[in-house]
C-alpha cells in the first residue's frame, strides 16, 4: 500500500544519501511538532538537525524517541530515532531507521475539524442498516482526525458497532476535490458532555492507491497549514 511512497526512504536507511540542508519536520511520538528542522549532516544512521529558522531548540531528554518527516527528490521520507545529544543549537539522533508496516500510517495522522455528511454504508457489503440509521438517510458529522488508514468521526447518529459508514463530500482542503469514502467502525464511544454524541474510530475500506495518494497529499497540506499557523503565517 505504501510501497511507492516509501521506496526512496528505504533507500536512505543508511542516511548517507540525504543532503545537508534538507528540511525535516521533527515530531513527538504522538505527531505533535517539536520544530521544523534543517539536516546539518547525516551518516551511518545518525542525523544532526538544527532549527530551520535559527531559533533556539527546546530542551529534550536523553534517549527520547522522535520522528522525522520530509521529502527528497519528490519522494516522502519517514524515519525515527533516539536522541543521544542535544543543545540549544542542535539535536543529534542515532539509530535512525525507516518506519514500516502499520506504523507508517501514523505519520499521516492529522487533527481536523471538518464537517461532513454521513450515511450507513452496509448495503455496499450486502447487509441491511439498523433502524436508527436507515439506508438512504443522511446525518451531519465532524471528522476529528484522519490518517492514511482511517478517521475519527463525531456525530449524533447512533450507528451499530459493526456498521460501515459512508462519508460524503469531505472537503479536506479547498484547493482539492472533495473526498467520498467508506470506512468500517472499529471503536465506538459515547461522549460524556450530555450531548448524546458518538465518536467512531473507523478504518477505510477498499480505498484505491490513487485516492489514497490524493488523501495523503491533502493530509500533508493540512499539516503544512497547521505549521504555518504555529509560525505566525510564515511560509515553509
Amino acid at each position: 500500500m505504501f510501497g511507492r511512497l516509501f521506496e526512496t526512504a528505504r533507500g536512505h536507511e543508511g542516511a548517507s544519501e540525504l543532503p545537508a540542508g534538507l528540511r525535516l519536520e521533527v515530531l513527538k511520538q504522538n505527531n505533535d511538532l517539536y520544530f521544523v528542522g534543517s539536516l546539518e549532516w547525516a551518516r551511518k544512521g545518525v542525523y544532526q538537525v538544527t532549527n530551520e529558522t535559527g531559533d533556539l531548540l527546546p530542551p529534550i531528554e536523553f534517549g527520547s524517541m522522535v520522528k522525522l518527516r520530509g521529502r527528497y527528490k519528490d519522494e516522502a521520507i519517514f524515519v525515527e530515532g533516539k536522541i543521544v545529544g542535544s543543545s540549544a543549537e542542535m539535536w543529534r539522533i542515532e539509530q535512525v531507521k525507516v518506519v514500516r508496516g502499520a506504523d507508517q500510517r501514523a505519520f499521516f495522522r492529522q487533527n481536523a475539524k471538518i464537517g461532513v455528511m454521513l450515511s450507513c454504508g452496509n448495503e455496499l457489503r450486502g447487509d441491511e442498516c439498523g433502524e436508527k440509521t436507515p439506508q438512504g438517510k443522511f446525518f451531519p458529522g465532524v471528522i476529528l482526525n484522519l490518517s492514511a488508514g482511517g478517521a475519527q468521526i463525531c456525530t449524533h447518529a447512533d450507528f451499530e458497532k459493526t456498521d460501515w459508514i459512508s462519508v460524503i463530500d469531505a472537503v479536506l482542503v479547498p484547493e482539492m476535490e472533495p473526498f467520498t469514502f467508506v470506512c468500517a467502525i472499529r471503536r465506538k464511544t459515547e461522549t460524556e458532555n450530555g450531548s448524546r454524541e458518538f465518536v467512531y474510530g473507523c478504518e477505510f475500506i477498499d480505498m484505491g492507491h490513487g485516492e489514497q495518494d490524493r488523501l495523503i497529499k491533502a493530509i500533508l497540506a493540512l499539516q503544512r497549514k497547521e505549521i504555518r499557523s504555529r509560525r505566525g503565517g510564515r511560509a515553509l
